[in-house]
């Protein structure tokens, strides 16, 4: 591989060029390496290509060099990470219209330009794979290439570079770093739909379940997102009317209580009222005969007074 004798470093570069490098190119997820360059904090650079180029030598001027030789500024630390990692298709590198690299332990403010002018990388940038540098910057030598975009995903160490913008596509491209299959996006959905009522809601996940399908139709991925939203939605809906109807019934019954409560009430104003009947037909027959007591002394009183009447007139006339 090496023009010069390799020393041990070199031989330990070269497996796990062979090992992992290739491996992960056959498998998107698997292993792969992490570059650490040092000079730049903590912050890990991480790309495949990088490790192409040294392998080709296009990094340090094409001469093959020790990795013991370099400046300790310029220093490799190669450190085995597990890194999500997506494939750039290098044969149609100049036609690739979204083109995704990913930054592992880069804080998410950090400018891309700025870390390739820490990491000192602009050799490596002149390569075919990685010829992005002034476009980043928005400075498009090509007038016949379309302008490139850099949008950042705040919830992932992410970076897309996504070209052929258009206005009518641009809402749909700019700001979109995380694919809809993921859970992030599909978490960020869920997170959406739960701030909006229940109606909103049903209007706004019916237009993203529309684009996801339109975007991976018939997965089987989607459609048990779909419909474990679905069942989630309807347990939820459910249960909210469960909990509805629990507490009506509750409510039911204590108006049950109280009817019977009032219906026992009744029963007794009832009876006072038969009571208070009796009552009032007692007094009337008093009342009766009482007056015919009265009207009969008031007779005999009349008829009293009459007798005395006469006999004084009797008296006055002799």
């Amino acid at each position: 591989m090496f023009s010069n004798p390799p020393d041990e470093n070199e031989k330990e570069l070269e497996r796990i060029f062979e090992e992992k490098l290739y491996v992960g190119k056959k498998h998107p997820l698997a292993d792969v390496s992490n570059i650490q360059m040092k000079g730049i904090g903590k912050s890990d650079f991480h790309h495949t290509d990088f490790i192409k180029g040294f392998e080709d030598r296009r990094i340090f001027g094409g001469k093959p060099q020790s990795i013991n030789s370099m400046k300790d500024n310029n220093s490799i630390v190669l450190k085995e990470t597990t890194t999500a990692y997506d494939e750039v298709d290098k044969e149609n590198a100049d036609e690739i219209s979204h083109d995704r690299y990913i930054l592992s332990g880069l804080p998410k403010e950090t400018a891309l330009e700025g870390i390739y002018e820490d990491l000192e990388l602009r050799d490596v940038l002149k390569t075919k794979e990685m010829l992005m540098s002034n476009e980043i910057k928005g400075i498009n030598h090509n007038a016949n290439k379309p302008e490139r975009k850099v949008s950042f995903d705040t919830h992932a160490d992410v970076i897309d570079i996504c070209s052929d913008v258009t206005p009518e596509n641009k809402a749909n491209v700019v700001g979109n770093a995380v694919d809809v299959n993921d859970k992030d996006r599909v978490a960020s959905i869920n997170s959406l739909a739960d701030k909006t009522n229940k109606i909103d809601k049903i209007h706004r996940l019916e237009k993203e379940f529309q684009n996801m399908i339109q975007t991976h139709k018939d997965t089987l991925k989607v459609k048990s997102k779909v419909y474990k939203f679905i069942y989630n939605e309807i347990y939820t809906l459910r249960s909210e009317l469960s909990r509805k109807v629990d507490s009506l019934e509750r409510e039911n019954a204590c108006l049950g209580e109280k009817i019977k409560e009032l219906e026992t009430e009744r029963e007794h104003l009832k009876d006072e009222i038969v009571d208070l009947k009796g009552k009032i037909e007692k007094f009337k027959e008093c009342f009766r005969s009482y007056n015919t007591k009265v009207t009969e002394k008031a007779m005999l009183w009349k008829g009293m007074i009459e007798s005395k009447v006469k006999e004084y007139l009797k008296k006055i006339n002799k």
